[in-house]
């Protein structure tokens, strides 16, 4: 799996649809994949529902969500996607939950690998 830190940050690059998607990985972020909307909509995503999120400040919102097959630790699997305002892809806890993740930013790695 191809990984990298660009400025401190660590950074998984995934497909979706056959499209690489260089994604932040987030701990704090429970869902699996958040991507800006206008990825959503160029990817024509079908639309899952609506799901509610708290956010880190203790604010309520509510955010699309999309089911596409993506590209992780070299399997084909399905995945929720939430269409999010920022103009960052993001990875979430609920693909990393299954996942040997070693972040070690003094020497800028990142390792994924199957548990």
């Amino acid at each position: 799996m191809k990984t990298r830190y660009l400025f401190g940050i660590p950074f998984v690059t995934i497909f979706i649809k056959n499209i690489e998607v260089e994604c932040l990985i987030d701990t704090g972020f429970n869902g699996a994949l958040m991507l800006p909307k206008e990825n959503v909509d160029t990817l024509h995503l079908p639309r899952a529902g609506v799901a509610e999120y708290m956010l880190a400040d203790g604010s309520a919102s509510s955010s699309e969500v999309y089911l596409s097959e993506i590209r992780w630790l070299n399997e084909t699997r399905k995945a929720l996607i939430v269409a999010g305002e920022s103009d960052v892809a993001l990875v979430g806890m609920g693909l990393l939950k299954h996942a040997k993740t070693t972040i070690n930013p003094s020497k800028n790695t990142l390792t994924i690998e199957t548990n």
